[in-house]
């Protein structure tokens, strides 16, 4: 697998074989930053995936997104000139369910989130039963738009009650429209670590 973090616009010219080393079968992209920037697609973005498919290599779309589901994504590439299918998709959210399924020891962990609906989507996704206050066997900690003291008050008590800390990743933040900088998920893990005086048990997210 090759990653791409950074300018697509390398892989649009000519000699595009022979940026991509030998063996490689799967392209995995960013998007914020790289495939498009808010709502706005990036330069040569489109033109570089579609080159890469007929190449006969395969996609993955990858992002610290904790708020949206793998769908909702596929569906903004698409709208963009990119088609994309959910299961191309590659989440925040969809690898901190993914662990919270591999780390529980039921079938229907009891998970407390702080977060957007499309980590409740994935969480009810793998059989969780999501709760709205503590007690609980995972707090689950994403970007949470609507963050408040009370939801930082349940997290705390879910904490001190022994659930497992899982964050969706450690983005402090991330670009938005016009290369603006908003505020990422580590602004909520941040509140909740301050409140316990220590970090997640878990990561899920990208580096």
């Amino acid at each position: 697998m090759c990653i791409v973090k950074d300018d697509i616009n390398v892989c649009v010219c000519s000699n595009i074989k022979r940026t991509i080393p030998t063996g490689i079968r799967c392209i995995a992209l960013d998007l914020d930053g790289v495939v498009y920037q808010g709502r706005e697609l990036l330069p040569g973005a489109d033109a570089a995936i579609k080159r890469m498919r007929d190449m006969g290599l395969d996609i993955a779309f990858v992002t610290n997104s904790s708020g949206n589901t793998r769908e909702a994504v596929a569906e903004k590439l698409s709208s963009m000139g990119v088609p994309a299918a959910p299961e191309e998709v590659i989440t925040a959210a969809y690898a901190t369910a993914t662990l919270v399924k591999n780390l529980a020891r039921t079938e229907t962990p009891t998970v407390f989130p702080l977060g957007m609906d499309g980590l409740r989507t994935e969480l009810l996704r793998i059989g969780a039963k999501v709760v709205e206050n503590p007690p609980c066997q995972f707090l689950v900690v994403g970007l949470d738009k609507h963050i408040n003291y009370h939801k930082i008050c349940l997290a705390l008590d879910a904490l001190l009650d022994g659930a497992i800390f899982v964050a969706c990743n450690r983005d402090a933040r991330y670009p938005y429209q016009d290369g603006k900088l908003v505020p990422g998920c580590a602004a909520v893990v941040g509140a909740v670590e301050g409140a316990i005086g220590r970090g997640p048990d878990y990561y899920a997210g990208k580096p």
